[in-house]
């Protein structure tokens, strides 16, 4: 890679176009499933009114290209043209660590102080939900229909209603542990259980 920045996330879609985010700003993006890497250049300034350059926490890049970024300060932003123009879709103060898309134009994204924007308009306007916590929440998984999962430490959080409201898992091993990543499993767009990942070597599924 052509930086020595911590890079955080990384997305690449079915054609091979994907990007790498990292701290201070780093994008990178590659046209070739990653064999090759650029570095991409933002205007800060233009974007956030700020010279300070975000860390980066997760991306997501849809079939056309269509790439979505989340991170420090609440930022959401978007480039349709390849990394060439970038479109700021949400700011605030607290920062963004994860993005998921349920498909139709509903996306979720979850962040410090148990933060949870939804937005059912493709990124247009964002409005926050209720987690009913404060913990950090580095991560959320979605599917079509309306489900999602958010994880973070100390916490599970579950939605059957496409973000609208949220519900907090109660067991044992998920008051026990730090919950990083999420994910769908079972194969398909409609996955059997999802599977969280955390600390001590941790795996757990959640059934449907």
């Amino acid at each position: 890679a052509p930086t020595e920045a911590r890079l955080l996330a990384v997305d690449v879609n079915a054609t091979g176009t994907g990007y790498a985010v990292g701290a201070f700003g780093t994008v990178l993006r590659t046209a070739d499933w990653g064999r090759t890497w650029q570095t991409v250049s933002l205007d800060w300034e233009a974007l956030t009114g700020d010279w300070a350059e975000p860390h980066l926490y997760d991306v997501q890049v849809d079939g056309a290209g269509t790439v979505t970024l989340v991170g420090e300060f609440e930022l959401v932003i978007r480039s349709s043209d390849g990394g060439t123009s970038w479109q700021r879709l949400h700011q605030g103060r607290r920062s963004l660590f994860g993005l998921a898309s349920a498909g139709k134009g509903h996306l979720v994204a979850v962040g410090q102080e148990g933060l949870i924007l939804t937005s059912a308009d493709d990124g247009a306007t964002w409005r926050e939900r209720p987690s009913g916590t404060g913990a950090i929440l580095p991560d959320v998984w979605a599917r079509p229909g309306g489900r999602m999962v958010a994880v973070g430490i100390y916490t599970i959080l579950e939605s059957d209603d496409g973000g609208a409201s949220w519900h907090a898992d109660r067991s044992e091993a998920t008051r026990s542990g730090w919950h990083l990543a999420v994910t769908g499993a079972g194969g398909g767009r409609d996955p059997s259980h999802v599977v969280v990942v955390g600390s001590g070597a941790t795996v757990l599924s959640i059934e449907d």
